[in-house]
């Protein structure tokens, strides 16, 4: 089963970076990318 792993505390804490958007909201990215594209990217001609 496919997996997503983020810990941005290294960056937040070595270049006092933030994340713009949090795990729930790439999570919902990447399941509507796959409900579009069964088949993964497709480039287009």
């Amino acid at each position: 089963m496919p997996e997503l792993v983020a810990d941005t505390a290294l960056a937040q804490t070595s270049w006092s970076w933030r994340p713009r958007f949090t795990v729930a909201d790439i999570s919902r990215d990447a399941w509507r990318f796959q409900q579009m594209n069964p088949n993964g990217y497709q480039p287009v001609d």
